[in-house]
Order: C-alpha cells, then sequence, then structure tokens
C-alpha cells in the first residue's frame, strides 16, 4: 500500500491511476466553478474500479434541514454509484467499470 500526498491540480505529481482517491473538505474549499475543474481532475485519475471517499462540512446545517453533501449531483451525474458505507458495494467493484463514491458529512 502507497500513500501520496500532493497538489491536487497537478497530476505529474500524482499522477495515478489510484484505486481509492480520499478527499476530505478540500472540494468545498474552492469557487464553484473550480470545484468541476478540481473534480474533474481528481476523477481522471481514478481506476475503474475505484472508490471515491469524499467529506463535505456544512457548518450551517440546523437540525430539522436535510443533510445533503454539496457534491452528491456531481458525482451522479459523472456515472458514481453513491453509499455511504464501504462493505454494502465492494461486491459491486467486481465490474471493472464501476466507480462508487462513499460521500461523508459532518455539522456543527
Amino acid at each position: 500500500m502507497e500513500f501520496l500526498v500532493g497538489d491536487i491540480l497537478n497530476e505529474e505529481t500524482c499522477p495515478g491511476p489510484f484505486d481509492v482517491i480520499i478527499e476530505r473538505r478540500a472540494l468545498q474549499l474552492f469557487s464553484l466553478i473550480e470545484r468541476y475543474r478540481v473534480f474533474d481532475k481528481l476523477t481522471a485519475r481514478l481506476n475503474r474500479p475505484g472508490i471515491f471517499l469524499s467529506h463535505y462540512h456544512n457548518g450551517a446545517w440546523m437540525p430539522g434541514e436535510p443533510r445533503v453533501h454539496d457534491e452528491e449531483a456531481v458525482f451522479r451525474n459523472n456515472g458514481f454509484i453513491i453509499g455511504n458505507r464501504c462493505r454494502s458495494y465492494l461486491a459491486q467493484l467486481k465490474d471493472k467499470f464501476i466507480q462508487i463514491a462513499l460521500l461523508e458529512l459532518s455539522t456543527g
């Protein structure tokens, strides 16, 4: 197992392809237009099959409001299967073309 750290916009630093990409509260720091560019650069380096774990923090969330990961629609629109726990989706990785997005959300 190997872990790499680098500039997510620089494919030369971390060219991939990767079986798993873990993004924790990074996408949400970019402007909306830049977010799509960063998303494209990251997902271009994800293997098929592959898992993309994305953590979004919504500090403005209030009880009674829906808990939604801000980028869920982007993942869905790009053909990812959305999951929230790895075990129930690992069996699907036998399909060599599948990509799974595990979306985590924190609040408070």
